[in-house]
Parts: structure tokens; C-alpha cells; sequence
């Protein structure tokens, strides 16, 4: 399973265009600024490891799921915005 996600999001990655934080609010999980692979990542890494982290609950339903790295993953390559809770 742990592969299956690593692909999953090394795939997005190629596409992958880092994206200012300001304007994806909420989906800058590692607070480096910017909206990259690597926050994709940083959920990825909370859901294998089963840490409940609030900035890693992209969509704020209180849990950190693979609709979480969804949520990263659009926002990359699409842009959407996301207001956390």
C-alpha cells in the first residue's frame, strides 16, 4: 500500500508546478511557502504513520485521509483553493 501511494503521487509529480501558498490557502502542509509534491507527501507520511496532524487535514473533516492528498494533488495541478477550518 505504502508503494501504491509513493506512485500514486511520484506520477502527479511530473506535472507538478510549484504553486504560491497565499493563493492556495490551506494546502501548504509543510509551511514552506509553496504547494508542491512534498505536501502531498507530508500527508502521505501522516496517514502511513498515523499521526492526526491538523495542517496534514487539508479539508478539515477532522481526519487525515487519502482525500486529503487528493485535495494537495488538485490544488497543485488545478489551482483550487481550499479555506481551512
Amino acid at each position: 500500500m505504502k508503494k501504491f501511494l509513493r506512485l500514486f503521487v511520484l506520477l502527479f509529480a511530473v506535472l507538478a508546478v510549484p504553486v504560491a501558498a497565499s493563493a492556495l490557502n490551506g494546502t501548504d502542509v509543510n509551511g514552506d511557502g509553496e504547494v508542491t509534491i512534498a505536501d502531498a507527501n507530508t500527508v502521505i507520511d501522516a496517514i502511513l504513520g498515523g499521526a492526526q496532524s491538523s495542517n496534514a487535514d487539508v479539508n478539515g473533516d477532522g481526519e487525515v485521509t487519502i482525500a486529503d492528498v487528493n485535495t494537495v494533488i488538485d490544488a497543485i495541478l488545478g489551482g483550487s483553493s481550499v479555506t481551512p477550518p
